[in-house]
């Protein structure tokens, strides 16, 4: 059996829809799957620990905070180099940046090939001097100790590459997929959303929090709502800019018209209703809720950062638009949300034949196997 083990601090949003996806994608008889994470982030976690083990993966509880802790840090690789030691590993997995800096420096000098996924690399952040640089500098020195750069798109590859920290030879990608069947099933499951029938709603696509810019998605509701103020906004509750976010609500002329989505800080209870979805994001790896809305055939107006226009401008050009700019964001909703029923049904069905065709999960699945059965070739 090829040992992996996987491991993960960030266990919130699309890292952790991520390793679920591939710890599903890996149970069975040919690997022997362990997860090292932390509970600290979200202890709702439990639940899907409870599912790593039901797959038959064993899991190792490691604490781990997602802000810079020399000395926390280094017993965390400490430990995890043990756990390797005693345990053996063929690949060792790591994920985003704080197990990224932690597993690369446990695996140095171990005889596993050490595989690194960013789900964006930190030094992307916008408007973040001098966070920036230094984010990058603690990139560059763990940078040789992975043997295979993983990324989730190509724009995330060529960042890799183009930064300097990974030769194009050791760069690997595997675009994110969905299983738009799960995710159906998932909203159809779902109780009914607290907006009248019939009205026409847009969802944030996101949780609340600075590299998703739900701020900008507020300005722009607001600006819609002057020209057509019979439109329902829906917002998830999640975030540390949920306080910000209820007060540009309640500033605005109709804060009736805005929904925060209480139950789970999920917005799936909205889907079915959803005439649009906005993907505001500064920085992506790539965003699942983009492509899970495509799936669902739900039009999608995103920012213009490379791995949300890549997707959307194979759709159409007009659906996306400057980072930040609410005032460009208001009129691509308006745009969209006055469509005729011929032209935006054309652009619903390319958007679930891309999905289909590049981010469809049982390819995704296959390739991600077959990735890890090369690393030990």
């Amino acid at each position: 059996m090829i040992r992996v083990v996987e491991v993960l601090e960030a266990t919130v949003g699309g890292t952790r829809k991520y390793l679920r996806a591939l710890v599903e994608a890996l149970a069975g008889d040919e690997f022997d799957v362990r997860v090292v994470c932390s509970t600290l982030r979200d202890p709702g976690y439990a639940e899907d620990i409870e599912h790593f083990e039901q797959l038959g993966a064993r899991v190792l509880d490691l604490p781990m905070v997602r802000a810079p802790r020399p000395l926390a840090d280094a017993r965390s690789s400490v430990r995890l180099r043990r756990h390797l030691r005693e345990e053996g590993c063929d690949v060792l997995h790591v994920h985003s940046a704080k197990a990224g800096w932690v597993g690369r420096i446990a695996g140095w000098g171990s005889d596993c090939q050490v595989v690194y996924t960013p789900h964006a690399f930190p030094f992307l952040q916008q408007g973040r001097w001098p966070t920036r640089p230094i984010y990058w500098f603690a990139e560059r020195l763990v940078a040789r100790r992975a043997d295979v750069l993983l990324a989730v798109s190509r724009h995330e590859g060529a960042v890799a590459v183009e930064s300097g920290l990974f030769p194009a030879s050791r760069v690997r990608v595997l675009p994110n997929a969905v299983d738009p069947r799960a995710v159906a099933h998932e909203v159809a499951d779902q109780p009914g959303a607290d907006v009248p029938e019939g009205a026409l709603l847009v969802g944030f696509l996101g949780d609340l929090r600075e590299q998703k810019d739900p701020l900008t998605f507020v300005r722009a509701a607001r600006r819609v709502l002057q020209r057509l103020p019979h439109v329902h906004f829906a917002v998830p509750c999640c975030g540390p800019l949920l306080a910000d976010v209820e007060r540009a609500i309640a500033s605005s002329a109709e804060p009736r018209r805005f929904h925060v989505v209480r139950r789970h800080g999920s917005l799936l209870p909205y889907y079915r209703q959803m005439a649009l979805g906005v993907q505001s994001s500064r920085w992506e790896g790539l965003p699942y809720t983009l492509l899970e809305a495509l799936a669902l055939g739900i039009p999608v107006v995103g920012s213009d950062i490379p791995p949300v226009a890549d997707v959307l401008r194979s759709i159409d050009d007009d659906w996306v638009f400057p980072v930040g700019d609410d005032e460009c964001l208001a009129e691509r909703m308006l745009e969209c949300l006055t469509l005729g029923v011929e032209q935006l049904g054309e652009r619903t069905r390319r958007g679930r034949a891309l999905v289909e065709e590049r981010h469809a999960i049982e390819p995704w699945r296959s390739a991600m196997r077959e990735f890890y059965r090369s690393l030990v070739r």
